[in-house]
């Protein structure tokens, strides 16, 4: 008699049990940058909180950072392959796979505000760019986030302040900023972010072409003697949030809409609180530990100038070279949606709701969860 009253007891437990439990799955969220960068620990950490309460717990996301899965290179590659089901791409070392994504990630001088750059990137990819959509298709996965940088800086183990200080020195820099680099009279070392902490410690590069909160998140500020404050292009070749297509064709049409839902958010948080806020902390540390900061001055703008309009020339040849098409027209309708962005960010200021609800209204609410 107990044992058939403790049979039933268990089957009715099981019975009764939430169906969800039954199919809550766990992701790996795969990143190569440090667990301190922005998108890791300010701006994922609450994001799959949120998506795993909204999914009534079928969705658990764990992330892996620090390159414990995937390198920089070899992202796009882990994600196509499931090494991870999802993570960060750096579309500039992945310039064959993802050609019609880098005709935007190398029009780095075309707005240097970071919410402008990063709200019309991420819109331009989505919804106006299906050649940048077939891209990740190809490799076997699905574009859902951008990521917002901050203006590059300079940032040197010597003392640092003009262009005749830059002759022959080694910098880091990848993509499009390697030319920039070039027509400062440096010598361009791609390398991703991570690498050049100890590049720069060895003698390896002379400087780092970056945000400035790159100081924090990776520990330059130890080698750091100098720093060049003034504004160097805005990367916008780092794809924050890219997954594997397989594990997002899993998922059902409602737990798409809820990872989806949540993006804006993240986003505005990983951009303003961590770039934007973080970029003056940032400064402020390395002036307090007595690293050289000058602005750059007239010279810089008058390269810079100068390298715009040489850009502008050369970049439907390159990016043609590559193999992506519709280049011109591309890059016509990215200046059109950045000009919209640019408007847009002035009434959005600092205000990280502000830029959630935009981010939302102009891009995600538009979003086909299917069309991806």
């Amino acid at each position: 008699m107990i044992m058939k009253k403790t049979f039933a007891l268990a089957l009715g437990l099981t019975l009764c049990a939430p169906l969800n439990s039954a199919s809550a799955e766990e992701y790996i969220y795969g990143s190569f940058i440090s667990s301190r960068a922005p998108a890791n620990q300010i701006g994922f950490p609450k994001y799959f909180e949120d998506v795993e309460k909204d999914s009534g717990g079928t969705m658990k996301w764990r992330m892996e950072a620090g390159g414990s899965l995937v390198s920089g290179r070899g992202s796009l590659a882990g994600i196509r392959d499931r090494t991870v089901d999802g993570g960060m791409i750096i579309s500039t070392f992945t310039r064959k796979e993802l050609k019609n994504n880098n005709i935007i990630a190398d029009m780095q001088f075309s707005s240097q505000n970071t919410i402008a750059v990063v709200g019309a990137s991420t819109e331009m990819i989505l919804l106006h760019c299906p050649q940048c959509i077939e891209d990740h298709k190809a490799s076997n996965a699905v574009f859902l986030a951008g990521l917002g940088l901050t203006p590059n800086v300079l940032y040197c183990t010597s003392d640092v302040t003009s262009l005749a200080d830059l002759e022959g020195k080694k910098i880091r820099a990848t993509g499009a900023p390697t030319r920039w680099v070039t027509a400062m009279g440096a010598i361009a070392t791609p390398m991703s972010a991570p690498e050049a902490v100890e590049a720069l410690q060895r003698g390896v590069v002379d400087c780092v072409l970056g945000p400035m909160q790159w100081l924090k998140t990776y520990g330059y500020m130890d080698s750091v003697k100098s720093i060049i404050d003034y504004p160097m292009g805005v990367s916008r070749g780092h794809f924050t949030f890219v997954m594997n297509r397989d594990s997002w064709s899993k998922l059902s049409l409602e737990n798409k809409k809820i990872m989806l839902n949540h993006i804006p958010a993240m986003m505005a948080r990983t951009t303003i609180t961590g770039y934007i806020k973080d970029d003056q902390s940032a400064l402020e540390i390395a002036l307090s530990n007595g690293i050289k900061v000058s602005k750059g001055g007239p010279e810089f703008a008058d390269l810079q100038a100068e390298h715009i309009k040489s850009e502008e020339a050369v970049l439907p040849e390159k990016l043609a070279e590559l193999g992506a098409g519709d280049v011109e027209a591309t890059m016509a309708t990215y200046q059109e949606v950045l000009a919209k962005w640019d408007k847009l960010a002035i009434d959005i200021g600092e205000d990280e709701d502000k830029f959630a609800a935009v981010l939302k209204e102009q891009i995600y609410d538009k979003v086909d969860p299917n069309a991806l």
